[in-house]
């Protein structure tokens, strides 16, 4: 019985990814969004802020903070696409 394994349950972080990586994809392509998403999650995860983007927080500070990260992994996405397209 030891081997029965127990219903998945969805994470914040498998969430986000799914949510990030749909809403990405309506204006760029797979890869992009890929990197691109994995960079806002593991940034939102290192300031230990992920619950914080759940919470439906509407403070001008914390609106203007995501979206300064998401200009940070935007370029770091496209830095990255644009190194791997020169291999």
């Amino acid at each position: 019985l030891s081997q029965v394994m127990p219903a998945p349950v969805e994470t914040g972080q498998v969430t986000f990814l799914k949510e990030c990586q749909t809403s990405c994809e309506q204006s760029r392509d797979t890869e992009f969004c890929t990197s691109y998403c994995v960079c806002m999650l593991d940034t939102l995860e290192g300031e230990a802020t992920l619950d914080r983007l759940y919470s439906n927080d509407q403070a001008a500070e914390w609106k203007a903070h995501l979206d300064e990260l998401a200009g940070i992994c935007t370029a770091k996405a496209d830095s990255t696409l644009m190194e791997g397209g020169a291999q």
